[in-house]
């Protein structure tokens, strides 16, 4: 890595580290579940889609450190690689924002902030909707 601070580390390089930490940290959840293994990877794969990432960062932005508020930005930010084929813009753009996020507090050896703001009533109700295989529409119109 370039810069022993993750702060300045790049967007991409948060947002890419990032994307890997929390895919294993929702396989590591499902996992715990016994569901099977097409059942898991679909329910791994509901967690990790970038709409399910967006609402994540929507619930977490109030609870968020004017540092880590930064990092999110930048991300936000970040010209997208290739257009979402299966989002919208601004989903796919705060996800990406949650993806640096998540490599930031990999990188900081933070990791017991994201467990703890992932333990709020708001984000475990957010997760489980997810996980239970709900659709963006359906969390949205559940609320």
């Amino acid at each position: 890595m370039a810069s022993d601070n993750p702060a300045q580390q790049t967007s991409f390089a948060l947002a890419y580290l990032g994307d890997a930490r929390y895919a294993l940290w929702c396989r590591e959840r499902v996992l715990q579940l016994n569901l099977g293994s097409g059942l898991t990877n679909q329910r791994v794969t509901q967690l990790v889609r970038c709409q399910t990432q967006a609402r994540l960062l929507r619930h977490l932005l109030p609870l968020l450190t004017p540092a880590e508020q930064q990092v999110c930005r930048r991300g936000v930010n970040m010209k997208p690689l290739s257009p979402p084929r299966h989002a919208s813009i601004r989903d796919y753009r705060q996800a990406t924002g949650f993806e640096c996020l998540v490599g930031y507090w990999h990188l900081s050896d933070r990791w017991n902030r994201f467990e703890a703001l992932m333990a709020e009533d708001v984000l475990q109700e957010e997760f489980l909707r997810a996980l239970q295989g709900g659709t963006l529409q359906q969390a949205i119109l559940q609320r």
